[in-house]
């Protein structure tokens, strides 16, 4: 006799490989992104949240009672709201832990965020608030999806035109004599074998014929002499210890004497990254539902992925 879960395994394994396929590169491009207000130094350390969250959260939930087929990974919406408690609550801070430089304690601040983010999302999901959150308007939660991929792609523009290093949207216009045509072919072929992927690789997802045609295309550039008019590439990442390596981090945290200056936005930026990742998992939830006839208790949900994103920021992840 044939076990049930043995005669689907042939098409288990090719959904979770090409699930994998689709979810690692948006788990490295939003991890990268939570983390650039830190500099173009912390961009490995970003590959890695990012792929921790995709990992961990996904164990986590599954081993929790979700049966479902949802993928798991890094969202913009969330990870924009990160990046700017980064840029605008940290990094303009008066908060003497922020001026002393402490890297690692300006780290443990950001993963407090996520580690206090996610116990407030596993509250809203047992205190029911689940169930309230599905009467948000879509046209709500749509223009604020629509309003962070347009802020994401404006703070890419600097990337895309070649500059050496992050500048503010209102400058791009002073250093138009600094552009690099080359970077910008490479990104504009990368968006075009995404845009157009279906016409000649139909089973393969866009993302992946954007990322192996772009890179291509860089290194042909590279190997035709344009090196020095192309932008830097990733650079080597940090080795992977995936453990509960941030405990200790926040035990530091906690004892530093000027913890309490930080507290407010510790708290406030939890729950703002909370309210924001519950509603978007809500209304995930409710276009599945949609599309696949899956019914699924969002309040179960909540208290999954609150958990869940508990143990990333335990070990490096983002939510």
């Amino acid at each position: 006799m044939t076990h049930p879960w043995l005669a689907n395994l042939r098409n288990d394994i090719i959904g979770g490989v090409i699930s994998a396929v689709v979810a690692i590169p948006l788990a490295i491009g939003y991890g990268m992104f939570a983390f650039v207000p830190l500099g173009d130094a912390y961009f490995a350390y970003g590959v890695l949240a990012g792929l921790y969250a995709a990992f961990i959260v996904a164990i986590a939930s599954v081993a929790l009672g979700d049966k479902t087929t949802t993928v798991y990974a890094p969202r913009i919406v969330t990870t924009f709201f990160l990046g700017s408690i980064i840029l605008h609550s940290l990094s303009t801070s008066d908060a003497a832990i922020i001026r002393s430089g402490n890297v690692d304690l300006i780290i443990a601040i950001v993963f407090s965020v996520v580690l206090l983010g996610g116990l407030f999302q596993m509250l809203f999901g047992l205190m029911r608030i689940g169930t309230l959150i599905k009467y948000m308007p879509h046209t709500v939660m749509s223009g604020f999806q629509n309003a962070a991929a347009l802020l994401l792609f404006l703070v890419q523009i600097g990337t895309v035109l070649g500059y050496g290093q992050h500048t503010p949207i209102p400058e791009l216009a002073n250093h138009l004599a600094s552009t690099k045509l080359p970077n910008v072919l490479v990104a504009l072929l990368t968006f075009a074998a995404m845009w157009n992927a279906k016409r000649f690789a139909p089973k393969v997802p866009p993302l992946i014929t954007g990322l192996a045609a772009g890179t291509a295309a860089y290194y042909a550039l590279v190997l035709s002499g344009f090196a020095a008019n192309l932008g830097p590439v990733m650079g080597a990442t940090p080795v992977a210890h995936l453990s509960p390596s941030n405990l200790p981090d926040f035990l530091d945290l906690a004892r530093e004497p000027g913890v309490f200056e930080v507290v407010p936005t510790i708290l406030s930026g939890a729950l703002g990254l909370a309210i924001i990742a519950s509603v978007d998992a809500v209304l995930g939830a409710r276009l599945l539902h949609t599309s696949t006839g899956t019914k699924r208790d969002t309040d179960r949900q909540l208290m999954r992925l609150g958990l869940g994103n508990m143990l990333s920021a335990s070990c490096g992840g983002i939510t």
